[in-house]
């Protein structure tokens, strides 16, 4: 049975055929599907991880602070004690604990801040790299099924 509807983008298992190993083998989806179903997900993975990119932005500008001899962000209270962290870095209380106290202290937004260039960085990328992906798996697929 080698009919594989590759004409339909429905993804059922009705349109699907057995590979002679036993494995269902799907037709091809059109890569424009590929590519918004990529762009998608990168964007979400981009929001749902940006609270993790502020810390780490955090922790960065803290420790470049110290080396010049500063202490990091002076005016947040952190440092002095007077906070939370009570006197430990960033780097120290990890990021769940940072990611509290930024919550507390400064709210969920500031948490979230720069969303916005980073998912629409993500888009773009997310859709050319799932894109590319795509197109060459089924222009290999044709290249290798075209040599049988």
């Amino acid at each position: 049975h080698t009919d594989t509807c590759a004409h339909t983008p429905t993804r059922t298992r009705a349109h699907a055929r057995t590979h002679p190993h036993g494995r269902v083998v799907y037709p091809p989806k059109p890569t424009t599907v590929g590519a918004v179903l990529g762009a998608v997900s990168t964007a979400l993975a981009q929001a749902m991880t940006t609270p993790l990119d502020v810390v780490r932005n955090r922790v960065m500008v803290e420790q470049k602070g110290s080396e010049r001899g500063g202490g990091g962000d002076e005016g947040d209270g952190e440092r002095g004690g007077e906070g939370r962290g009570q006197g430990r870095s960033l780097a120290e209380r990890g990021y769940f604990e940072t990611i509290g106290d930024i919550a507390r202290e400064e709210g969920i937004a500031t948490l979230f801040a720069g969303t916005s260039p980073r998912i629409g960085k993500a888009v773009l990328s997310g859709f050319v790299q799932f894109g590319t992906y795509e197109l060459t798996k089924g222009s290999m697929a044709s290249f290798f099924q075209g040599r049988k």
